[in-house]
């Protein structure tokens, strides 16, 4: 947003295209993960494994998560161009 705007001399209006773009699907991605995560946790996983269970699911989620934006080629040449 502005920071962004700011900080790397791509303009607000850029910078706010890319985040509408890129934040919707990412807060879907997120939903779909750890809605379901979420339930069998609190559901299914005994207390004692909760913690572990939920390390587990945050470390996979965050590979997942830098996968994507990998993929996904976001960079700030994209920024500038727009």
């Amino acid at each position: 947003g502005i920071f962004d705007a700011l900080t790397t001399g791509s303009s607000l209006g850029a910078s706010l295209r890319l985040i509408r773009h890129e934040l919707i699907p990412a807060t879907l991605n997120g939903m779909y993960f750890w809605v379901p995560v979420s339930l069998s946790i609190f559901t299914v996983v005994p207390d004692l494994w909760k913690l572990f269970v939920i390390n587990i699911a945050s470390f996979l989620y965050n590979i997942l998560l830098s996968l994507t934006v990998t993929n996904s080629g976001v960079s700030d040449s994209k920024l500038k161009s727009s």
